[in-house]
C-alpha cells in the first residue's frame, strides 16, 4: 500500500512539473499584435531589409510649413532620408505611421500627411528620397517614439525612439 501511495505522490508531482512546464510563455511588452521592428534613434542608419531609413528632423511646425492647428492642436514634422537598399527596383507604398507620447497616447498621420503621398514607385538600387510626415496632435503632445509600418508589411517596421534632443517643440511667443 505505501508503494502505490508513493507512485501516486509521485505521479502527481511529475504531472504538476509538466503542466507548470507547459504554460504559456510570459507576454513580449507593447501587445500580443506588435509589429517586429528595427529600433534606434536620431542619426542612426536602419535597415529593414528593404529600405535604409535615417531619422533627421522632428519639430513642431512653424509658419513655413503652411499648417494652420485648432487651439488646443499642433502639427509635429518628421524627416527622414530613406533609400533603396535592395538589388532591384523598389516600388513601395507610402508608411502608416504613429507617433506616441510618454503616456502611450498614440496618433496616427493621415494618409494626405505622408509624403511621398501614395508611395515610392521605380526607385532604382541605392535611390535615395525623402520622408516627410506631419502628425496633428494634442499641443502638449511631447513625442518619445515613432512607428513606420510598411503598408504592405512585408518588412519590419522602423521603431524610433525620441530622446529629448531629437524634439525640437516650437518657441512659446515672449
Amino acid at each position: 500500500m505505501k508503494r502505490v501511495t508513493a507512485l501516486f505522490v509521485l505521479v502527481a508531482s511529475l504531472g504538476g512539473v509538466a503542466a507548470a512546464a507547459s504554460s504559456p510563455p510570459t507576454p513580449i511588452p507593447g501587445g500580443a499584435n506588435q509589429a517586429s521592428g528595427v529600433a534606434g534613434t536620431f542619426g542612426q542608419k536602419l535597415f529593414n531589409g528593404e529600405i535604409r531609413l535615417v531619422p533627421k528632423e522632428l519639430r513642431d511646425a512653424n509658419d513655413t510649413d503652411g499648417m494652420t492647428a485648432a487651439d488646443g492642436q499642433k502639427w509635429i514634422v518628421f524627416t527622414a532620408s530613406a533609400s533603396n537598399g535592395t538589388a532591384k527596383a523598389l516600388d513601395m507604398q507610402q508608411f502608416v505611421a504613429s507617433i506616441a507620447d510618454s503616456d502611450g497616447d498614440t496618433v496616427q498621420a493621415q494618409p494626405d500627411k505622408v509624403k511621398p503621398m501614395g508611395g515610392v514607385f521605380g526607385a532604382v538600387p541605392g535611390g535615395q528620397w525623402r520622408e516627410q510626415i506631419l502628425f496633428y496632435t494634442p499641443a502638449n503632445f511631447v513625442p518619445v517614439k515613432i512607428v513606420l509600418l510598411p503598408y504592405d508589411r512585408k518588412h519590419e517596421a522602423f521603431r524610433i525612439t525620441v530622446r529629448a534632443k531629437d524634439y525640437a517643440p516650437a518657441q512659446a511667443p515672449h
